[in-house]
């Protein structure tokens, strides 16, 4: 028995040697597959318009629903991480910030489906804040792009897809749990995804929590890791009132506690933040012709940040603790418009309006409102 189980295990490792190579082959057919499709894939932010990766102008990298799976990201700061030309810094309050070939987080634009986001905390979108769970994939445009986006995309773009409402019906849950190396900072994550289809309607929901214990390695203030509690939510309801008119509308929904302790005016306190941001939004997609699409969106983001120190700080304007309790409000109107004319050209004329306001219990930076009428018409002519 002793010498017939060596002989099958002598026999499978030759079989396994044998295969290495076929699946090397396929592997890398795989790959140039990949590649190939990656080529002729569809990307809208560098040109507002739908255009080959190949053919749009500017240098842009496409991170997809594979590679998420493959990178087990959780949220946008792990997605893009890797990506080329692009630093993940952690700012005030450990959270995540873009930015893409130095220009720094405040001229590197995040969008969601093309949408702006409300300022977070400090005037800054935490990444760690927005989970995967809905995207499709994301799009990382490097370079200026302020003449489309305005100077917040001086250093470039991070543009999120999100997923299509399915014709039938989908279920997808994943569960995770784990330590890290030093057995500390348990992670705990639960996430859900549903969608159906039927007649001309069109749902997909989705949810997700995840929990990451603190920790502190070296028992000296900071805490190397804050207790981070971060839930979400997320939905999209289509409807197509023909075939080449369809209403859109949808809402992500997105909480995250952080705990931790910190060193801030010469004495050890507990920082508790809470951020909440809700972000609404109705859109119509038509074709009036062939070689023609319009879109009309109405956007509506909203952040609010509460902060509390214990022991309580003393308020110095321009610490850390003088947001305590900030609310940002970001309404948005954009239409756009694009049509292929004498064969070989393709104009785009679009609108904007754009409403921020901010507001804390401090007194700086109140009320302050920039507003720019949709008075700014872009023309982009494509050369074939």
């Amino acid at each position: 028995m002793k010498l017939r189980l060596n002989g099958l295990s002598a026999f499978g490792m030759a079989i396994t040697f044998l295969l290495i190579p076929l699946a090397r082959a396929g592997e890398n057919a795989t790959r140039a597959g990949e590649n190939s499709v990656n080529a002729e894939a569809m990307v809208v932010t560098a040109t507002m318009t739908e255009k080959t990766i190949k053919d749009a102008p500017g240098s842009i990298e496409i991170i997809t629903s594979r590679d998420l799976k493959d990178m087990n990201a959780q949220t946008l700061s792990d997605a893009v991480e890797n990506a080329a030309g692009l630093a993940v810094t952690t700012e005030s309050g450990r959270n995540m910030r873009p930015s893409i070939r130095g220009t720094g987080t405040k001229h590197t634009l995040v969008l969601i489906d093309g949408r702006r986001m409300a300022s977070g905390f400090k005037s800054f979108t935490g990444m760690e804040q927005v989970p995967v769970d809905m995207i499709d994939h994301i799009e990382v445009l490097r370079g200026p792009a302020s003449a489309l986006y305005g100077s917040d995309a001086l250093g470039g773009v991070i543009n999120i897809i999100t997923r299509k409402t399915p014709q039938k019906f989908i279920l997808e849950a994943t569960g995770e749990t784990g330590v890290s190396t030093y057995s500390e900072g348990e992670l705990g994550v639960a996430r859900a995804l549903a969608g159906t289809g039927f007649n001309d309607f069109g749902i997909l929901l989705s949810g997700s929590f995840r929990n990451k214990n603190g920790y502190d390695r070296d028992g000296v203030t900071p805490d190397d890791g804050d207790e981070i509690q971060l839930g979400s939510a997320a939905a999209r309801f289509s409807y197509d009132i023909s075939k080449n008119h369809q209403i859109l509308s949808g809402f992500e929904y997105m909480q995250k506690n952080a705990k931790g302790l910190r060193d801030i005016q010469k004495m050890d306190r507990e920082r508790d933040a809470d951020d909440d941001r809700l972000n609404l939004f109705l859109e119509y997609n038509g074709k009036p012709g062939d070689l023609s699409h319009i879109m009309v969106r109405a956007n509506h983001s909203s952040h609010d940040s509460d902060i509390e120190m214990d022991p309580d700080t003393s308020m110095i304007p321009g610490a850390l603790g003088d947001e305590n309790n900030a609310q940002r409000q970001l309404t948005q109107l954009e239409s756009r418009f694009t049509s292929l004319f004498l064969d070989h050209h393709m104009i785009t004329i679009s609108a904007e309006g754009r409403e921020e306001v901010r507001e804390d219990d401090t007194g700086m930076d109140d009320d302050i409102t920039n507003f720019r009428t949709p008075d700014t018409t872009n023309l982009i002519y494509c050369f074939n």
